[in-house]
């Protein structure tokens, strides 16, 4: 039988309002496992995307991703690695959005069992207060007054320890409760320390392996760089060049498309190198001089033609530079020495060295 419903139903409130502030706590937390997780994703992306990478060189050839079976003429698929990283964005949105969202329903409930805490010791006040009052008034009528007024102390110190004893409770609580989310904090804020090192670490190796990309690939002049090239150069009619080249790796075949492009279509006049160190290029080529010298590619002529051949040197010069870039392009006028024991003037001398 319900004797007391007014306290019955404050403390049933308070109760089911602390039950409910420990779910929000879960959920809490549940939205830190779902960062982690995300984190985690997001590593396994990057692990998946730099074996991927290594997996599909063959040479020098870069495999393009496979392509839909129902649809071959669609672009290639995603690659698993960038779904990946989609879902582990996700993952780290949704649970920083979660533990938002648990932290202001959790910061309700707490107000609410601090106003229900207000209501329990308003309420055992008042009726101490009540009882007080009513147990004088009694005692004036039958002159029981001292015996009535120590029975109504008895009975308001124990409502008062059983207001003091909820408020403790109350208080023990709402401390859990922030201690809880102290460490709920905490760990959002290693996840998200780990996630930027992550990124980091990421970019960093990207730098990396585009660096080795650029060390380890030949240089070679695209279709429409060959054809800007002949188009800034064939106005100047039939400008005599011989070509130089180091040995290096991608030497001749650079050396070997330069020199055909100004010959056959911008209908320069290519000069052979008729000295010992010549190299003969396959395809019946001119002569070509060898040097170890040159880095890059650099374009000589004597002092004597620079207001000849200047502006021929300059028109390639422009083209060359920004398609060869991050190799070096120079220019230069040759030294009297240079002039007499190994070149000759009247024509441009166009070194193919090293990339770097």
């Amino acid at each position: 039988m319900n004797l007391d419903p007014v306290m019955d139903g404050l403390k049933s409130a308070g109760q089911s309002l602390e039950v409910t502030a420990t779910h929000w706590t879960w959920f809490l937390l549940g939205g830190a496992l779902l960062v982690t997780v995300g984190v985690i994703v997001e590593a396994i992306a990057l692990a998946n995307e730099i074996r991927e990478e290594k997996r599909s060189r063959v040479g020098d050839v870069v495999e393009e991703p496979p392509r839909h079976w129902l649809f071959p003429t669609h672009p290639p698929l995603w690659p698993k690695h960038r779904l990946l990283e989609v879902i582990g964005a996700v993952l780290v949105a949704v649970g920083v959005s979660g533990e938002l969202y648990s932290e202001y329903r959790r910061g309700l409930v707490e107000t609410k069992l601090r106003t229900n805490n207000a209501d329990i010791q308003a309420e055992l006040t008042g009726r101490a207060n009540r009882a007080t009052a009513s147990a004088v008034a009694s005692a004036q009528k039958v002159c029981g007054l001292d015996a009535l007024v120590k029975q109504t102390g008895s009975r308001v110190d124990v409502l008062s320890n059983a207001a003091s004893d909820q408020k403790a409770r109350s208080d023990a609580v709402i401390a859990a409760l922030k201690r809880e989310q102290s460490e709920v904090m905490a760990t959002i804020k290693s996840a998200q320390k780990d996630e930027i090192e992550l990124r980091a670490a990421a970019d960093t190796i990207r730098d990396l392996r585009e660096q080795l990309r650029e060390l380890t690939t030949d240089r070679a002049l695209s279709d429409s760089q060959i054809a800007a090239m002949v188009k800034a150069t064939r106005a100047f009619g039939k400008i005599p060049f011989d070509m130089i080249m180091a040995r290096d790796s991608d030497d001749p075949g650079l050396t070997k498309q330069i020199g055909l492009a100004l010959r056959n279509s911008a209908h320069w006049d290519w000069k052979p190198r008729n000295t010992l160190d010549a190299v003969y290029l396959p395809g019946g080529l001119p002569g070509v001089g060898s040097t170890a010298v040159a880095k890059g590619v650099e374009i000589d002529i004597c002092p004597d033609d620079f207001q000849t051949l200047s502006p021929a040197v300059n028109a390639l010069f422009e083209e060359l530079l920004p398609a060869l870039a991050p190799a070096p392009v120079s220019r230069n006028l040759l030294n009297e020495k240079q002039q007499q024991d190994f070149f000759h003037c009247g024509l441009v001398h166009i070194f193919v060295g090293p990339k770097l």
